[in-house]
């Protein structure tokens, strides 16, 4: 097939939230005409259990992706990893059933994963009277007080008959309008969503690209085993394309991989700038909804891109965390795990399973935190305050870097920016002082 342009293709991504059987894979079959429970249990049992994907035409030309996510709290590291690449979520309620428990808990699963904007849909609208909407209406108010929800519009829809598509439609547009496309900067990275294999192709992997990004012919590395593969193909909602870039629901085709090489939870992403951790430092909202205060040292399951980790959770000085309080923590990991500064992540009790919080990754570590270290709290404030700021993460990267001269190509991968910006902050650093220039370092 001869690679085309997207056209009105923009880096968002939609998707699902809410308790199972509210009718979230018929919300999205009536926006798109796309089933999206593919596999024959999903079907036997009328239940989404995996990631489903479909694209909306939103008009104008416009194409949006979608990720259908399963409601069953059995299936809660499913719908983590689904909801960790969309910028716009479509909470489901159902008219007859209310505000449930998977509702509660998918609001703040989303909300801990980044997600700023959204709609509310109110489902089964034809089968509940025009009293009891509105109660339930009242019960998604309180449910989302407090949260980016807060204020979102709600729409009144029956994905059964479509009464209320055309609301719906209106609703999706405008915030998708309202929100901020993905940065395409910095180095290429992709949590792999799903593998599979067409006869013929070769193994093509899903999902979306969290940062930077990539074209056909690219060598990338998938981690964390550090294997080096090229790039023979890329589609974009379906279409094939040159690129693919962050925020964009992408299929990318790999030269010499196998699918069980490339299962859910592992990385691909530009080759030298990323690697497995078992340390990572953290700044973690303990969510207000919890009763308890948590302990020093919390046995909890991490949820990272794509990925599902247990660990413990170390506060670094702290004698408990109350509900709602916020601070640096380390998550120390039963094994390494590919994430980077920004990814925001989630963690939920191991036993009895419940989400306790979440927040952005600051910095990896190679070391576990030593409880009561003064300037461990100070040195992650300063890392944070560097986010998205080119130069200041290169002066930092070169700090820790220590007196040995570094080149530049170690010294953009250390402070993970890509290559060209890498080159321009080098040199506004040695223009002002702040680096020394040597032309065999360069």
């Amino acid at each position: 097939m001869t690679p085309e342009a997207v056209e009105g293709g923009v880096r968002i991504t939609l998707g699902t939230a809410g308790h199972i059987d509210h009718g979230k894979t018929s919300v999205v079959q009536s926006l798109t005409g796309t089933w999206c429970a593919r596999l024959p249990e999903e079907k036997a049992r009328g239940m989404t259990i995996d990631l489903g994907f479909a694209a909306w035409n939103a008009g104008n030309g416009l194409r949006i992706g979608i990720v259908d996510v399963p409601g069953h709290e059995r299936f809660i590291h499913n719908m983590v990893a689904g909801a960790s690449g969309i910028d716009v979520v479509m909470l489901v309620v159902a008219a007859d059933d209310g505000v449930m428990p998977q509702t509660l808990e998918h609001v703040q699963i989303v909300r801990m994963l980044g997600v700023r904007k959204g709609v509310i849909v109110l489902n089964k609208c034809d089968i509940a009277d025009e009293a009891r909407q509105a109660q339930v209406e009242a019960e998604i108010r309180e449910c989302v007080q407090g949260t980016f929800l807060e204020d979102a519009d709600c729409v009144r829809f029956s994905a059964r008959t479509n009464a209320g598509l055309e609301a719906l439609e209106s609703a999706l547009r405008k915030v998708v309008a309202e929100t901020t496309e993905r940065d395409d900067r910095g180095p290429f990275l992709l949590h792999v969503e799903r593998a599979f294999q067409l006869k013929g192709l070769g193994t093509i992997i899903s999902g979306i690209p969290r940062s930077g990004t990539l074209k056909v012919g690219d060598e990338v590395e998938m981690l964390p085993e550090g294997t080096k593969h090229r790039v023979r193909g890329v589609q974009i909602y379906g279409k094939a394309a040159e690129q693919g870039r962050a925020g964009e629901c992408a299929a990318i085709r790999l030269s010499d991989l196998s699918r069980e090489a490339a299962a859910r939870g592992k990385v691909i992403a530009l080759p030298g700038y990323f690697s497995a951790h078992r340390f990572l430092n953290v700044r973690f909202l303990h969510l207000p909804t919890n009763i308890k205060p948590l302990e020093p040292r919390t046995a909890v399951m991490l949820h990272v891109g794509t990925s599902e980790t247990p660990g413990h959770l170390i506060l670094p000085s702290l004698e408990k965390l109350d509900p709602g309080s916020e601070t640096y923590a380390q998550i120390q990991l039963d094994r390494p795990v590919v994430a980077a500064p920004g990814d925001f992540y989630l963690v939920r009790r191991r036993s009895p399973a419940m989400t306790l919080g979440g927040g952005t990754v600051i910095d990896c570590a190679d070391a576990k935190l030593r409880r009561g270290r003064g300037d461990w709290v100070e040195a992650r404030a300063a890392t944070e305050a560097a986010a998205g700021d080119d130069a200041e993460k290169m002066r930092l990267a070169l700090e820790k870097a220590g007196d040995e001269p570094c080149h530049l190509d170690n010294w953009a991968k250390l402070a993970s920016v890509a290559p060209d910006a890498a080159r321009a902050a080098a040199v506004a650093l040695a223009a002002s002082g702040q680096a020394i220039d040597l032309p065999g370092f360069r």
